[in-house]
């Protein structure tokens, strides 16, 4: 039977190949048989015809170039190794008969390929599709697709349309193509590994659409003095044109240089001396494409005293892990804004300028982070760190003060601070070290992804304690006087009452097959465990029940040894006395993101609008919110106001309450903005910025003698910039309105233009004013954009231009020093001629705003990383 079956379909094969009439019907010849003749064919592009339009084709060896009308003699039909059917000709197997030119289809990646068609497994009669998809087979069919571009090789890319369906396009290739439009013809491309049949185009010519990548020159900040041996932080910035993101690598200026990293990155130099630092900037896109820095110069001495510390505290900044010191310290790691503290177990927080990968880790008042697989210490409260060597990525303790550094299948063991390291035995089937936690009698815990193990040597080697457990993937530990719990990965919680020599499940109340990521106890007994959906459990009874806590989803949680319960959402740390059942939010400062305003009262309190207005009366060791929004200013009769988006506020009681100063002010935060300032005398003044419709904006000044009850206005509609009053010790005021300079003899009553000397073709952007009276002005040419700046010493009257690499003065103190910044970091001068750089420890170079305080100590706010403080005063 099975041979008349095979005789009968080698008959049927023959018949078609002897009646084929057109390429449709060639398609359904086996291979190895003869096609027919065939005439009047379209070749779509080298090595393809067609002879209906919108029909697939085949392709043909020794066939004719593209662009000729033609006749084909008999053949063989065969099938080449990716499915594609072709005809073998023999030479001269076709008659040209004059030009013709084919139309492709239009279709978008998804539909190419379809599914077989007739296709006879072992014959290869028919046409194969595309593995698992279905609708109408098109291989051999002339068309044009398009989508975005990801290189292979150079004869080869993928072409996507970015819902998911792709195809592998055989042609000259580009790295710099972005998007394209590219016409060929259909095929299959057997992949070598899964054996599927995916969609193919071989390529007849591509349209480029997007132009090439291009990645900036990155711009390197960190400090430009460090000691020798001390670790120090720098960061990078650049920009990819097509916004695939960015990655650098650092070459050091010592012979050494980092991998790539998206993070700042932390390095130390050995021996003094000028060390240059360049930066590479790659695209994550596009590897290929990348830019260098010019050099960044850093001065290694023997000490160094840092210039810059931030102040405040994590502001909208996501804490990933908590750990905690003696005496209410308590460290948090932040998910981009570095490391923040608090002293007082929680209930305030300051950053430290620290950036680590994890958590940190205290043992004997000594501090520990990891960072790029280097575990470093600090023996003076985070001022400088050393080295301890390159080690794992997950750095941990316990509670007999050993640290433990736990890499993929390996393990390293200090019972010495870190001054000395042992590499631990690592069982076989364990390659992740997950949590390691010791009980009182010194015997050590991990959890590890194949179950519990159990050390009683300090952990330097490990046998397993799985009974009743099993080797399931273990997330976290806590011991409890002498029980210990583990958290499992779907399998909840289990508990151990003899020192891990076996297990009961204690997960009632759970979900089922909860991942617990998280396993703390607090000094009242009360457990708490964070599920993988941040859902936060606690147990009163020692593990047997369960509950959520108050509905809370945290993406952290920890305990102190007080039993503060510490919970991390994206709106700030939540901290709790009783277990969860009361919350309050933990109070911090401007850190994090852009501290858009500066203030200072008469009796010395620096205010900081970041998000919230916040006011600090120790130098930026603990803030306080006032509980509004918008930019601040103080008067000399202790009045506050804050400039809010739709009107202006006031307070009279020190910021405990608001009210809106509305009377003769337009409101309406759809189309109005505004900024305030407090003159000498005590008139407010507010800056509004108007705009009735899109990219249409309209200035106005407005002046309050009656602390902001009513107001007329001073400068009416004005296309052109009005700033905020600035004044000398004579009590003038001066203003730029539409970059012309403005003075005001009567307390902003009438104002007189006066900018004798300035150039007509340049424009003033701001103004300043030392204590000596000095008036600076920063000017902007309109045709080249170049900075200037004036100085003027008669109150304006007259204005020339600063010689020298003048820059222009944002800040001044008594000793008559000014500060200035220009986007590449603070400067310093004592004569406004000769500046010299006042950046060391300042970790950004986005500067906008500087402020002075009565002691000398100058505070400058930032649009990415907050707001830092000298670590001194500025006087002499």
């Amino acid at each position: 039977m099975m041979r008349i079956a095979v005789v009968l379909l080698s008959c049927a094969l023959l018949c078609q190949a002897v009646f084929a009439a057109s390429i449709s019907d060639v398609k359904l010849i086996g291979d190895g048989f003869a096609s027919p003749a065939l005439s009047d064919l379209t070749c779509t592009q080298s090595g393809y015809i067609q002879d209906k339009p919108g029909i697939p084709g085949i392709r043909v060896e020794n066939g004719p170039p593209a662009g000729t009308l033609c006749d084909i003699s008999a053949g063989t039909v065969l099938t080449d190794a990716n499915g594609n059917r072709y005809i073998q000709l023999p030479s001269s197997g076709y008659t040209a008969k004059g030009m013709a030119s084919a139309r492709p289809v239009g279709m978008p990646p998804s539909a190419i390929g379809g599914s077989d068609r007739n296709f006879v497994l072992g014959t290869n009669a028919g046409q194969r599709g595309t593995t698992g998809k279905t609708g109408i087979n098109n291989v051999g069919l002339y068309v044009r697709t398009w989508g975005d571009v990801s290189y292979v090789d150079p004869s080869t890319f993928v072409l996507s349309d970015g819902a998911g369906a792709s195809v592998r396009c055989t042609g000259a290739a580009s790295p710099n193509w972005r998007k394209a439009v590219v016409t060929g013809t259909i095929e299959l491309y057997k992949d070598p590994a899964s054996g599927d049949y995916m969609p193919a185009l071989r390529v007849a010519s591509v349209d480029v659409l997007a132009p090439s990548e291009s990645v900036t020159a990155p711009t390197v900040s960190g400090p430009t003095s460090v000691a020798v041996e001390a670790v120090a932080w720098f960061g990078a910035a650049a920009t990819d044109e097509h916004r695939h993101g960015v990655e650098y690598r650092y070459d050091w200026g010592d012979g050494t240089s980092s991998g790539w990293t998206k993070s700042r990155i932390w390095h130390s130099w050995k021996t003094v001396g000028t060390k240059s630092i360049v930066v590479t900037a790659r695209s994550l896109g596009h590897p290929e494409v990348t830019a260098v820095s010019e050099p960044f110069r850093v001065e290694v001495c023997d000490a160094v005293v840092r210039t810059w510390q931030p102040v405040g505290g994590p502001r909208n900044a996501l804490i990933t892990c908590f750990t905690f010191g003696s005496g209410g310290i308590v460290y948090g790691n932040t998910h981009d804004q570095g490391i923040c503290r608090s002293t007082d177990d929680g209930v305030h927080w300051a950053n430290l300028g620290w950036y680590g990968d994890g958590s940190v880790v205290t043992a004997d008042e000594r501090i520990f982070m990891v960072q790029s697989h280097v575990t470093l210490r600090s023996d003076d409260d985070g001022a400088s760190w050393v080295s301890l060597g390159n080690m794992g990525t997950t750095l941990s303790g316990d509670s007999a003060g050993r640290l433990y550094s736990s890499g993929y299948k390996s393990l390293w063991v200090s019972a010495d601070c870190g001054d000395h390291w042992t590499v631990a035995t690592t069982p076989a089937g364990v390659t992740y070290w997950n949590d390691i936690a010791a009980d009182a009698s010194g015997v050590v815990f991990a959890a590890t992804n194949a179950g519990v193990y159990r050390s009683f040597d300090g952990g330097l080697t490990w046998l397993p304690a799985n009974n009743g457990l099993g080797s399931v993937y273990c997330k976290c530990l806590a011991v409890v006087g002498d029980t210990v719990y583990v958290g499992t990965s779907l399998y909840g919680i289990f508990r151990s009452i003899n020192g891990g020599n076996s297990w009961t499940a204690s997960s009632s109340g759970l979900p089922a097959s909860a991942n617990i990521v998280r396993l703390k106890s607090d000094t009242a007994g009360r457990l708490f465990a964070a599920d993988s959906n941040e859902v936060l459990y606690r147990s009163t009874d020692g593990g047997a029940t369960w509950g959520p806590v108050n509905g809370l989803s945290v993406a952290c949680f920890g305990v102190s040894p007080s039993g503060a319960l510490l919970l991390s959402k994206s709106s700030g740390v939540l901290r709790s006395m009783d277990g969860g059942d009361t919350l309050t939010l933990a109070e911090y400062g401007p850190f994090g993101g852009k501290v858009n305003g500066l203030a200072v009262d008469t009796i010395g309190r620096v205010y900081a609008a970041g998000g919230c207005i916040y006011r600090t009366a120790d130098k930026g060791l603990t803030w306080g919110s006032l509980n509004i929004t918008g930019a601040v200013a103080t008067s000399p009769s202790g009045l506050l106001f804050a400039a809010a988006a739709d009107k202006i506020y006031r307070s009279s009681d020190d910021g405990a309450t608001w009210t809106a100063c509305a009377d003769g002010l337009p409101g309406g935060s759809l189309y109005n903005s505004y900024s305030v300032a407090v003159s000498p005398s005590g008139t407010l003044f507010a800056s509004r910025i108007h705009t009735p419709a899109a990219y249409v904006y309209l200035h106005y000044l407005y002046r309050s003698t009656d602390n902001g009850n009513s107001w007329s206005i001073v400068v009416p509609e004005d296309s052109g910039s009005i700033s905020l009053p600035v004044w000398n010790s004579a009590r003038q005021l001066f203003i730029s309105r539409s970059g012309v300079v403005y003075r005001s003899d009567d307390d902003g009553v009438t104002w007189l233009r006066k900018d004798s000397g300035i150039p007509s073709n340049l424009s003033i952007n701001t103004i300043s004013v030392s204590p000596a009276g000095q008036l600076y002005a920063s000017l902007l040419s309109a045709s080249s954009y170049a900075q200037y700046v004036f100085v003027s010493t008669d109150c304006g009257e007259s204005w020339t231009q600063v010689g020298g690499a003048a820059k222009m003065p944002w800040a001044f103190n008594s000793d008559g020093d000014m500060f200035a910044s220009d986007g590449s970091g603070v400067y310093r001068s004592t004569d406004g001629l000769v500046w010299t750089a006042f950046s060391d420890g300042l970790v950004t170079t986005r500067v906008n705003r500087l402020l002075l305080d009565a002691d000398g100590y100058l505070y400058a706010a930032t649009d990415d990383l907050g707001l830092f403080r000298t670590t001194t005063t500025t006087l002499r």
